[in-house]
């Protein structure tokens, strides 16, 4: 094969991982190797993953690591931007190190089309501390969660920085608002509502006389 194709096919497995198999849209080491393999030839084609958003801000560093691919998964393993109001679901960040780095730290944010603040969290502000990894190694970085939002658009952000003293944090690659995704209208609540609190309405009938 080519020299390209042979380069895609030495890529690395995780070194470690947290997560040795299950869990919603668990992705396993082929799933692993088969998208960065993917990213790969569409990085050295010059075809990134390409923005679902046209908001997006991609900030950073940019030199120690880049964001290869991001995204949602369902419990099937299947990519989705359509998810449904209260259901599990994988958010997933894959990373190609170029050189090393100590104690990264990888992270999502989600935002209203508002700009309102919805979610986030990070390795980091969570106290989980990360092997350093070197260049040429790949971290697939994942965060199940279960999405309470509903009705209408929201961005999803990763970002891949690192704390190399353990206190203060700097990005290497943030994309800020890259990809948007629809949480489906639940016909049952208002539909200015944004978030699904699994409400049951109960009530008592009484008479004074």
């Amino acid at each position: 094969g080519s020299a390209a194709e042979k380069e895609a096919a030495a890529l690395p497995a995780p070194a470690r991982s947290s997560d040795p198999g299950g869990g919603p849209g668990h992705l396993g080491r082929e799933t692993v190797l088969a998208m960065a393999r993917a990213a790969m030839t569409r990085r050295r084609e010059g075809k990134l993953q390409t923005s679902q958003s046209a908001h997006e801000m991609r900030t950073g560093s940019l030199k120690e690591a880049e964001i290869l691919e991001f995204g949602i998964v369902d419990e099937a393993g299947a990519v989705t931007t359509t998810p449904a109001s209260g259901q599990r679901y994988r958010f997933f960040v894959l990373v190609l190190f170029h050189s090393r780095v100590d104690r990264p730290a990888f992270g999502f944010n989600i935002r209203s089309k508002k700009g309102v603040d919805m979610f986030g969290v990070d390795t980091r502000a969570a106290n989980i501390v990360l092997r350093p990894h070197e260049a040429g190694d790949i971290l697939v970085g994942q965060l199940d969660v279960t999405l309470w939002l509903t009705n209408g658009d929201y961005f999803l952000s990763a970002t891949i920085g690192a704390t190399p003293d353990g206190r203060e944090a700097y990005p290497i690659d943030f994309r800020y608002d890259a990809l948007l995704f629809t949480m489906g209208l639940l016909p049952e609540i208002q539909h200015a509502s944004i978030v699904n609190l699994q409400h049951k309405f109960t009530w008592s009938d009484y008479s004074l006389i």
